[in-house]
């Protein structure tokens, strides 16, 4: 969890405020919770309130929004490491939860993964609306 001691989160808010000032183009939601915020307290990339409440609604953002690696999977790196998906906060859903809950948040690009199959099964299924994904292309 990311903590704002003193609910403070506007003075960590100030730095983005001006990255979206200058046009970015692209953010990448860190994997943190916001602790003692009054947001979710799920993942960044998995949070409606980050992605979509402040990024998209608050701040206007347009660009893309891609996860970090790792956030909805695992990484195995063979002979050094198996690394566990850093869902924090949504570790008791399935990878498709977890992914339908991205999506949800309004995340557009998933960074590292390679599962495109799971967004076509998210679709065929009802899940995720065809209208969703043509938000995000």
């Amino acid at each position: 969890a990311q903590a704002f001691p003193g609910r403070n989160l506007a003075h960590h808010l100030r730095p983005f405020e001006a990255a979206f000032a200058a046009g970015a183009a692209q953010v990448m939601p860190c994997y943190a919770i916001p602790s003692g915020t009054g947001l979710a307290e799920v993942g960044a990339g998995y949070n409606r309130d980050v992605v979509t409440g402040l990024l998209r609604e608050r701040y206007g953002f347009d660009g893309v929004v891609c996860t970090d690696f790792n956030a909805l999977t695992g990484m195995e790196i063979p002979g050094l490491a198996t690394l566990p998906a850093r869902a924090w906060g949504v570790e008791h859903l399935s990878v498709p939860e977890r992914l339908v809950t991205m999506l949800d948040a309004g995340v557009d690009q998933l960074g590292g993964e390679t599962c495109p199959e799971l967004i076509v099964a998210a679709v065929r299924s009802g899940a995720v609306g065809e209208e969703r994904i043509d938000a995000s292309v």
